[in-house]
C-alpha cells in the first residue's frame, strides 16, 4: 500500500538527515583516507633516508631492529589506508541507497515505539549517538525478513524481544532520491519482489538484500547448527544466500571471524568470477574463493595436470566408444562409492606395513644404523606421525648418524691434502675436502632418500599395478571388474591429465599419509552445487577442516553428473558428523523466485516427479519449440538473438551439450553478432551473448536461454534428465528450444499446454 503525501514527505525529511550524515562520514574519512596516505608516504621516505635502498646486513642487530621497527610502522600504517579506503567505498555505496526499509516496533516492556531503517550498513546521528540507519544483519531487522505487522519477537544476544511490530514498510531509493515508498502488511510485497526480479539482469550475480524471504532469512541467520545443509530448487537463491550467510557471520562475529578464515568451493572458475560481486556490494571482503580442481592441483604437487569435471561430462556426452564408455563409467562409479573410501583405507594400512622395505645402513664396514632398528622407528617410536612424516622424520635421524662419518672423513681428507698438495693454500684444502666428502657420501644418502621418500603418483599406480594385492584388499568386485578398474585406471595415469575421477583419490591418500595443518585457519567452509561431490569428497572436506562449521548449498534435481554424486544427504551428516556435539540441520526452500510461470510449470514437469516447490507468479511467454534446419540454425539463432535484443533483454545465452556444440555454433554466428564463449578455461564472466556448454551453465542465469539442439538425438537418454532440466532452469524470461527432426522425449513426454510450437514447426 503506498503512503499518503504527508508520509511521502516526512520521508523525503528523513532521507535528506540521512544523507547529509552520510556525506559527512564521506568527508571525515576522506580526509582520514588522505593523512593516512601522507603518513605512509612520508614514513617510506624517511625510510630510505635514514637506512637507504640497499640490502641491509643482518648480522648488524641495531640495523636489523631499525629496519624491522620502519616495516612494522609502515604496515601498521597501511592496514589504517586500507581500512579507510574501504570505509570510503561502503560509504560511497551507501550514499546511492542508504536504506530499503523501515520498521516500527514497541516492546512489550516499553511504552513508546522504536523506529530502525534498514540499510547495508549503520549510520548513526553524530549530534545523537543515535542509529539513523541499522545494518541489516542485527537481530532486530530479522523482523523486516521475518515478521508481519502485529505480534513479534527477535532473538537478541541476551534474550528473545517480544513486542508489536506497528509498521513494515519497504523504500527504494536510487542515487539519492526517494523513488517509492510501500505499507507492506505481511511479507517482502509480491508486487515489489516481482519488479525486483522481472528486470534485466546484468554480466554478474548482485545482492538480494532488499528482498530476502523467510525461508532465505532462517538460512542466512543460523547460529544453531555446525553442519548446514540447505536443499533448493533451481532459482530458489542457494548461492546469494550462502554468500548473505557470510556476510553475516562477518558482521556478527567480527571478532573471531575475518573474510581469510572462510572458503568457498564452487563447481568452476567461471562461477568465483560470478558471484564475486556480491560481498563488495554488502560492504564485506570477498571470501577464499577455489574449485575443488584448484584446490588438489595445489596440495598434490609435483605440477601433474588435473582433470576438471566438465572435461570428464565433455568425455562422456560426447563418446561414441561403447566399450570405453562403459569401462569408465564403472570406473566411476566405484570410485564413488563408499566401499572404494575402505579400499582406499586398507590399502594405507598395507603401505604402512607392508610396503616399506629396509635394510642395514653401512659406511665401508661400519653399521651405522640396523634394519631392525629402521622398522623399530617406523613401526614404534614414530607411529603418532603419518606414513610421510615418519619416513622422513627416519631420514633425518639417520642423516643426523652419519655426520660423525662425515666429520672423521673430513679431517681425514684435509690432512692427505695438506701432505700431498703444497700448491693448495688453508682454504683451498677445506673447500676441495668438503667436495671430496659429499661427493662421496652423496650415493649413500641418495640411497637412503630413495627409500624413505614415496611419490603419491607412484603410490596409487601401485594400487592398480599389482593385480595380486588388489584382489587382498577387495573383497567387493568380480574378476572381471577388478580387470576392467585396473586397465581403465592405468591408461588414465599414462595420459597427460589425471582423470577426474581419480582427482579425490590422490588427494584423500596424501591426507591420510601426510597431514597437513594448512587449513586450521578456515572456521567456515560453504561449499555450493554440494549434491556433486562424492562420500570421498566429503571424507577430504572433514580431514581437512576438522574445526570448521559448514554450509552447504544444493539440489539434488541438478545433479547433472550421473556418475558422481552424494546421492542423498543424509550421506554428508553421517561422515561430517564428529561428535554429539556436531549439530546438523537440513532446510528445504520450498520457492523458485528466477523463471516466469511459465518457465517454471514446464521445467518441473521435465522431472517427471510430484515436485513440492512453489514459484512467483511472475508471468512470460511460455517456453517456445522451434523446428530448424541444419542451413538455417544459425541464422534463425542471429535473428532470435536481435529481437531479444530489441526488447531489452541484456544477457542470452546459447546452451550447447557439449564444447564441441559450442564451439559450432560459436564459429557460425560470430562474423554476425558479438558474442563469447565459455569453456573449461575462461575464468572472467562475459556480459552480452555467451555460448556455453551445458555443464559450465550450473548456477549462473540468464534473460533469455536459447538451446542449440533439443533433439531426440541429443537429450534421449534418461540419465541426460537433469542436465536438460538444468539448462532449461537457466531462464529468467526467455526459453527457446530448437531441434531439427524429432524433438526430445523430455519434451514430448509433458503436457503440450506447457510450452508453445513455432509455426511451420512439426512435432
Amino acid at each position: 500500500m503506498k503512503i499518503n503525501l504527508e508520509e511521502r514527505y516526512l520521508e523525503e525529511k528523513y532521507l535528506k538527515k540521512t544523507l547529509i550524515q552520510v556525506k559527512k562520514n564521506l568527508n571525515e574519512q576522506q580526509n582520514y583516507y588522505n593523512k593516512f596516505k601522507k603518513e605512509l608516504i612520508a614514513i617510506q621516505r624517511q625510510m630510505r633516508e635514514d637506512i637507504g635502498t640497499f640490502e641491509f646486513n643482518p648480522w648488524d642487530i641495531d640495523e636489523a631492529i631499525e629496519v624491522l621497527h620502519y616495516e612494522k610502522t609502515i604496515e601498521r600504517e597501511a592496514i589504517r589506508y586500507k581500512s579507510s579506503k574501504e570505509q570510503i567505498d561502503k560509504l560511497k555505496k551507501i550514499a546511492l541507497s542508504p536504506y530499503f526499509g523501515r520498521i516500527d516496533f514497541q516492546e512489550s516492556v516499553e511504552d513508546t515505539k522504536d523506529i530502525y531503517y534498514i540499510g547495508i550498513g549503520n549510520i548513526v546521528d553524530e549530534k545523537t549517538d543515535d542509529f539513523l540507519v541499522i545494518d541489516w544483519r542485527a537481530p532486530v531487522a530479522s523482523m523486516f525478513y521475518d515478521c508481519e505487522v502485529g505480534k513479534s519477537n527477535y532473538k537478541s544476544p541476551r534474550a528473545l524481544i517480544e513486542g508489536e511490530l506497528l509498521l513494515k514498510r519497504q523504500i527504494k531509493i536510487h542515487k539519492g532520491q526517494l523513488k517509492y515508498v510501500i505499507d507492506s502488511n505481511l511479507k517482502i510485497n509480491d508486487d515489489l519482489l516481482q519488479e525486483i526480479l522481472s528486470d534485466t539482469t546484468d554480466s554478474k550475480m548482485n545482492s538480494i538484500v532488499t528482498s530476502i524471504q523467510k525461508e532465505q532469512n532462517e538460512v542466512i541467520r543460523d547460529k544453531n547448527h555446525r553442519l548446514l545443509i540447505v536443499q533448493g530448487p533451481a532459482g530458489s537463491g542457494k548461492t546469494s544466500i550462502a554468500l548473505h550467510r557470510i556476510a553475516f557471520l562477518l558482521y556478527n562475529y567480527q571478532k573471531t571471524i575475518k573474510a581469510k578464515n572462510i572458503i568457498i568451493f564452487s563447481p568452476n572458475a567461471i562461477f568465483n568470477d560470478y558471484i564475486s560481486d556480491v560481498l563488495p556490494e554488502l560492504g564485506e571482503e570477498n571470501m577464499k574463493q577455489i574449485t575443488f580442481i584448484d584446490f588438489a592441483e595445489k596440495f598434490i604437487g609435483n605440477n601433474i595436470e588435473l582433470e576438471v569435471m566438465s572435461e570428464q561430462m565433455d568425455t562422456f556426452l560426447s563418446s561414441t566408444d561403447p566399450n570405453y564408455y562403459s569401462d569408465r563409467t564403472f570406473s566411476i562409479q566405484y570410485k564413488s562409492s563408499s566401499k572404494f573410501i575402505d579400499l582406499l583405507d586398507m590399502y594405507v594400512n598395507y603401505l604402512e606395513n607392508n610396503y616399506i622395505h629396509f635394510e642395514d645402513i653401512y659406511y665401508k664396514q661400519n653399521l651405522i644404523i640396523s634394519k631392525h632398528k629402521l622398522y623399530n622407528l617406523l613401526h614404534k617410536e614414530y607411529t603418532y606421525l603419518p606414513l610421510f612424516q615418519r619416513l622422513e622424520k627416519i631420514k633425518n635421524r639417520v642423516f643426523y648418524l652419519i655426520k660423525p662419518y662425515e666429520k672423521e672423513r673430513l679431517e681425514e681428507i684435509i690432512n692427505m691434502l695438506l701432505n700431498s698438495d703444497v700448491s693448495l693454500t688453508e682454504k683451498g684444502v677445506k673447500v676441495e675436502a668438503l667436495n671430496l666428502v659429499k661427493r662421496e657420501f652423496e650415493p649413500l644418502k641418495d640411497r637412503l632418500t630413495e627409500k624413505t621418500s614415496l611419490d603419491l603418483i607412484v603410490l596409487y599406480t601401485h594400487l592398480f599395478e599389482n593385480k595380486k594385492l588388489l584382489e587382498e584388499i577387495n573383497t567387493d568386485l568380480s574378476q572381471d571388474n577388478i580387470t576392467n578398474l585396473r586397465k581403465t585406471t592405468l591408461e588414465g595415469l599414462k595420459k597427460d591429465k589425471i582423470h577426474y575421477e581419480d582427482v579425490a583419490p590422490l588427494v584423500y591418500l596424501k591426507l591420510k599419509l601426510n597431514r597437513t595443518s594448512e587449513s586450521l585457519d578456515i572456521r567456515h567452509v560453504v561449499i555450493d552445487e554440494a549434491q556433486d561431490y562424492t562420500p570421498l569428497h566429503y571424507k577430504i572436506f572433514k580431514q581437512l577442516f576438522l574445526y570448521s562449521n559448514f554450509t552447504l548449498l544444493g539440489d539434488l534435481n541438478q545433479s547433472i553428473n550421473p556418475f558422481m554424486n552424494i546421492g542423498q544427504y543424509e550421506q554428508i551428516a553421517s561422515i561430517l558428523q564428529q561428535d554429539v556435539s556436531f549439530t546438523t540441520a537440513l532446510l528445504t526452500l520450498t520457492k523458485t523466485y528466477r523463471s516466469t510461470s511459465e518457465i517454471s510449470n514446464f521445467t518441473k514437469a521435465l522431472l517427471l516427479q510430484d515436485i513440492h516447490y512453489d514459484h512467483l507468479e511472475r508471468h512470460g511467454l511460455k517456453p517456445q519449440i522451434i523446428q530448424v534446419t541444419k542451413e538455417n540454425i544459425h541464422n534463425k539463432l542471429i535473428n532470435d538473438i536481435k529481437i531479444l535484443q530489441s526488447e531489452g533483454f541484456k544477457s542470452i545465452a546459447i546452451l550447447c551439450k557439449t564444447i564441441n556444440e559450442s564451439l559450432n555454433a560459436f564459429n557460425a554466428i560470430k562474423k554476425n553478432i558479438s558474442v563469447h564463449i565459455i569453456n573449461h578455461d575462461t575464468i572472467k564472466y562475459p556480459e552480452g551473448i555467451v555460448v556455453i556448454p551445458s555443464y559450465l551453465a550450473k548456477g549462473l542465469e540468464f534473460d533469455a536461454v536459447l538451446i542449440y539442439d533439443g533433439s531426440a538425438k541429443n537429450y534421449c537418454i534418461e540419465r541426460d534428465r537433469k542436465l536438460f532440466y538444468t539448462v532449461c532452469t537457466r531462464a529468467l524470461h526467455r526459453l527457446y528450444i530448437y531441434f531439427e527432426d524429432n524433438l526430445s522425449s523430455f519434451i514430448l513426454d509433458i503436457d503440450q499446454d506447457l510450452y508453445e510450437v513455432e509455426k511451420n514447426t512439426k512435432i
